[in-house]
């Protein structure tokens, strides 16, 4: 399921993709990259809330690459919030 997320995801066909990586979450423990490419659909929809809930759960499950986040073009225009701030100095404490 998650998989076909990831094609949802390719052609810009982001609700389609948070439906499918959603269904593959609720279907039990999946890889960190399923927590990761579901909040960069979130960021593409405009969830501010879902996307720290996801990268949350990302990192939770092994994410937790502080350069990737930082450099990550998916989340450029939260590098001004006060989340994205505590969730980048929790990497780099960790």
């Amino acid at each position: 399921m998650a998989m076909k997320g990831n094609k949802c995801f390719q052609r810009a066909e982001y609700a389609e993709a948070v439906d499918w990586y959603e269904r593959s979450i609720s279907s039990g423990e999946m890889p960190d990259w399923v927590y990761w490419n579901t909040a960069c659909v979130y960021a593409y929809l405009a969830d501010q809330e879902n996307v720290f809930k996801y990268l949350g759960l990302a990192v939770e499950h092994g994410f937790t690459d502080v350069d990737f986040f930082q450099n990550s073009p998916h989340f450029t225009t939260l590098h001004e919030t006060e989340d994205w701030n505590a969730l980048i100095e929790k990497l780099s404490t960790a």
